[in-house]
């Protein structure tokens, strides 16, 4: 599930052309919604929310809390902690506004002996006794991004958006992977109601149709309609009404400009932690030059 959120967040693997080329199918007001949440969040000078996720996943309950920071932009924090059965995964993103960091740590509890790994790529893998632990690190210069980003089509500052990380990431990948319509709301919130795009599904290899699967068909999106500012993200399976939840992301406690303490936007990998730079990937994608 861990995987799947951040599969959301990860930059398009096709050009910035085929993205403007995609982007006519999304539901215009929905689309504008989207782009309003999205700039709401790059707009506040601070903001910060506790993050609680919660579902099921093949047949299995979960519950998984974080918290979220941001400043001026692109400077954010995202942490999450997750724990299903034998498995633990933390996923943190850290950028203070030049330098984008991803980290994912997953450790598995192992019933024999570990087996040994070594460093020799972005995955790290540390066994113990009985655990195994594996470190993947990702580096991107978000300061080159932001700035290709800058001025440019709707599409190009979306894959920005994408490389840099935190929550616009989060809608810029659903706006990427979903079709929304809007649907009823209230006088509080916005609510948007997302399918998967035919072409994403395919790129994960599954039949969209696919009934046997324990994966979400849609997403719906929950936007408080005074700030625009982004309060749910659930994923369900099925149709309209008979849609069932799967598992949901709140942010809850949410406030716009907090104090911050200076450090909290810091992060270095350990001195002998590899890592892989996606920069020039990153800017490829956006269709700039590297």
């Amino acid at each position: 599930m861990l995987y799947l959120l951040c599969l959301l967040a990860q930059p398009a693997t096709d050009s910035v052309e085929a993205a403007d080329a995609a982007g006519g199918q999304f539901n215009a007001e929905s689309r504008s919604e989207l782009a309003a949440s999205r700039e709401a969040l790059l707009a506040v000078p601070s903001l910060q929310a506790n993050l609680r996720l919660r579902g099921h996943l093949n047949g299995r309950q979960f519950e998984a809390a974080g918290d979220y920071v941001a400043g001026s932009y692109p400077q954010t924090r995202l942490r999450l902690e997750i724990a299903i059965d034998t498995l633990t995964g933390t996923l943190l993103q850290v950028c203070d506004g030049q330098v984008s960091w991803t980290v994912r740590e997953v450790t598995r509890q192992t019933t024999g002996p570990a087996a040994a790994g070594r460093a020799t790529s972005p995955t790290t893998q540390a066994p113990t006794d009985d655990v195994t632990r594996t470190t993947t690190i990702v580096r991107r210069d978000a300061d080159r991004i932001v700035q290709a980003a800058g001025g440019a089509t709707p599409q190009r500052r979306l894959l920005g958006d994408l490389g840099v990380g935190g929550l616009p990431a989060l809608l810029a990948g659903l706006e990427r992977c979903f079709d929304f319509t809007p649907a009823a709301g209230s006088p509080e919130v916005i609510e948007l109601h997302g399918r998967w795009k035919p072409e994403v599904f395919a790129e994960l290899g599954l039949n969209r149709d696919a009934t046997t699967l324990d994966l979400p068909t849609g997403v719906q999106v929950t936007l408080d309609r005074s700030t625009t500012l982004p309060l749910r993200v659930l994923y369900v399976r099925g149709e309209a009404a008979a849609a069932v939840p799967m598992f949901s992301l709140e942010l809850q406690d949410l406030r716009t400009h907090v104090e911050l303490p200076s450090t909290i936007f810091e992060y270095a990998p350990p001195d002998d932690a590899p890592f892989e730079d996606l920069t020039r990937q990153t800017l490829a994608e956006m269709g700039v030059t590297p």
